[in-house]
């Protein structure tokens, strides 16, 4: 994938997580992933890659969820949003952070 659409991708994820267009967790998802393949500078995707390993188990998208209990889900829910809570102010400031070094990534 071009630089240059990777990095437009990635602006519009840290956009749409901040505007709550975007569950936080589906867009740290995309931005390990998307940070992975640009080459984001270590110390600005640590706190994501964290973020991403203590969650990859939650089930988020329909297709996964259609194979557990609503009881479970329940719980993984509560669990989780517990969790975004917990982290959200740092998340936010890792985005914006993100958000402020993308233009100079579009650029060189």
């Amino acid at each position: 994938m071009e630089r240059k659409v990777i990095v437009e991708d990635l602006q519009r994820v840290v956009r749409e997580v901040l505007d709550g267009q975007m569950h936080p967790i589906l867009g740290v998802r995309r931005i390990c992933y998307l940070g992975e393949e640009c080459a984001l500078p270590w110390e600005v995707r640590l706190g994501f890659i964290g973020i991403d390993s203590e969650t990859c188990d939650f089930p988020l998208t329909d297709p996964v969820r259609a194979r557990y209990e609503e009881a479970y889900l329940g719980r993984q829910d509560k669990e989780l949003a517990e969790y975004i809570e917990k982290v959200r102010p740092q998340l936010f400031k890792d985005l914006q952070r993100l958000q402020a070094l993308l233009p100079q990534m579009e650029q060189g």
